[in-house]
């Protein structure tokens, strides 16, 4: 029969039990969250050596199983990132959040064109102008026609 180990304690000495406890510091974003006019790219750093980073844009609490960090996050719709930073031997950071809104504004974009031969019998300029705005998605705006001054007709993009 196997007995279990017995411990033997001399007066005045106790055992002593010592832990290491390793801490791994939350990823930084850079830049921080924020309203941005235009898509950006998010790039996180490390602030523990060795350590690697996890993060998630889905909303879900990031693990050491979610999409390992390598590159730039491009940021082109509202979006959180979620990340850790994770040492190989299990210890794990706080979560680091970072809420970021693109904020797209179409700007109209007017372009006009000269026709190199003048159709008009009076020889008056005619001019072909087009609006085009876009924020995401197909290109919309107008195509107006005039003769001289006047508005001949105008197509709808």
């Amino acid at each position: 029969m196997q007995q279990s180990p017995k411990f033997v304690y001399a007066a005045g000495i106790s055992p002593t039990l010592t832990q290491n406890v390793v801490k791994v510091g939350t990823p930084t974003f850079s830049p921080l969250g924020g309203v941005y006019p235009a898509p950006i790219a998010v790039t996180l750093s490390l602030p523990s050596a060795g350590a690697m980073i996890y993060y998630t844009t889905n909303g879900a609490i990031p693990t050491t199983q979610s999409a390992l960090y390598t590159a730039p996050i491009a940021v082109s719709q509202d979006e959180t990132i979620q990340a850790i930073a994770a040492l190989s031997g299990g210890a794990t950071s706080a979560v680091g959040v970072s809420n970021y809104t693109i904020n797209s504004v179409a700007v109209p974009t007017t372009t006009s064109i000269q026709s190199s031969v003048n159709p008009s019998p009076g020889g008056e300029p005619i001019t072909f102008t087009a609006t085009v705005t876009t924020a995401s998605g197909p290109a919309s705006g107008t195509v107006t026609f005039s003769h001289g001054a006047v508005a001949m007709g105008t197509i709808t993009l």
